[in-house]
């Protein structure tokens, strides 16, 4: 069993860096050539809507940005919440955190967007990739980030 420390100005400090960090991770992911070739041939797609339904790129960008903004910052907590219950040493905390995102976030929106929408399943499989890549890394970033920089210290009780 184990109690833990939690520095609230640390946390909201490293917090606001492993963001920032992983929006770099999400850009390398997603706007690599071999990913911007494969989303340009399904533009035309009817179940693709196009950056005109939400007021142009830019804002765009700025919803998607503001989104994944808050969706991280809510698994910071949430990773605050169970790092106790999380076995293994920092860098597998954060790999089995990662993957319970992924597997949170992205199985329920590959399925029902594999059900209930006529979407590409290529796009969808490219979802699921990058999306499972991504949080493995976000994953291991909130792990090592936040217990390295003593934002949080877990200490064995008993």
């Amino acid at each position: 069993m184990y109690s833990i420390e939690v520095n609230r100005k640390k946390v909201v400090a490293y917090g606001a860096a492993i963001i920032f960090l992983q929006m770099i991770v999400f850009s390398i992911l997603w706007a690599n050539p071999l990913v911007i070739d494969l989303l340009a041939q399904y533009a035309s797609h009817p179940a693709v809507k196009s950056y005109e339904f939400i007021g142009g790129e830019q804002s765009w960008k700025l919803a998607r940005m503001l989104f994944h903004i808050g969706f991280m910052s809510i698994c910071i907590y949430f990773y605050i919440a169970l790092c106790r219950s999380i076995p293994g040493g920092v860098i597998l905390k954060g790999v089995y955190f990662g993957t319970l995102i992924g597997f949170l976030r992205f199985i329920p929106e590959a399925f029902n967007l594999w059900t209930l929408v006529a979407y590409p399943e290529t796009l969808i499989m490219l979802r699921l990739l990058l999306g499972f890549v991504s949080f493995l890394i976000f994953g291991m970033l909130v792990s090592v980030v936040l217990e390295k920089s003593k934002a949080i210290v877990l200490r064995a009780v008993g």
